[in-house]
């Protein structure tokens, strides 16, 4: 049986350009040491939602490398909200990947801010344990998935919701874990 090569060349991949506040470029694997830090966990005051889910965490969410960057969009009532864009959903007019973040002042159920958020669901949501005070997810067409974590803090009630590419429940998981730290 032949052996392989002893040095295996590997694929060159374009690095992602972010323009959110705080995101930086995220390197490619060999300058690992440049990757911009993760969020204050639980910050004070959110004053942005690109921070809060960097486009690195996006790429390994996904599973690799995938030239995108991060766009914080006009502030929403209470909130903020970041798209994430590729070469391709930019070109093809499918957008997947925004990250909607609400701070509502006071004492709010995180479960009934969530509740209101599931109208867009074509299943029930699953239930994630471990993220927040309430956390789940649901399917939103054949090609979305709605990840969506609320918790109190802060003297408000947080919530977060994502669409991400459908894909593996375990995904999904790390992604409302994720958010549950930096909310």
């Amino acid at each position: 049986m032949a052996q392989p090569p002893a040095v295996m060349s590997s694929p060159v991949v374009a690095s992602p350009v972010t323009t959110a506040p705080g995101l930086g470029t995220n390197p490619d694997k060999s300058a690992s040491k440049s990757t911009p830090p993760a969020p204050p966990l639980s910050p004070e005051k959110i004053t942005a939602a690109c921070p809060l889910l960097r486009v690195v965490d996006m790429e390994k969410l996904n599973g690799g490398t995938w030239a995108a960057k991060a766009e914080e969009g006009e502030p929403v009532k209470d909130g903020f909200r970041c798209g994430y864009s590729t070469q391709y959903n930019r070109y093809s007019g499918y957008t997947p990947n925004q990250l909607l973040v609400i701070a509502v002042p006071g004492n709010a159920s995180p479960a009934k801010e969530l509740a209101v958020r599931t109208k867009d669901c074509t299943q029930p949501a699953v239930a994630v344990a471990g993220a927040g005070e309430s956390a789940s997810y649901c399917e939103i067409d054949e090609h979305r998935t709605l990840v969506m974590i609320g918790k109190r803090g802060h003297g408000e009630t947080r919530v977060a919701s994502v669409d991400v590419d459908r894909t593996r429940a375990e995904v999904y998981v790390e992604v409302a874990k994720l958010l549950a730290e930096r909310l």
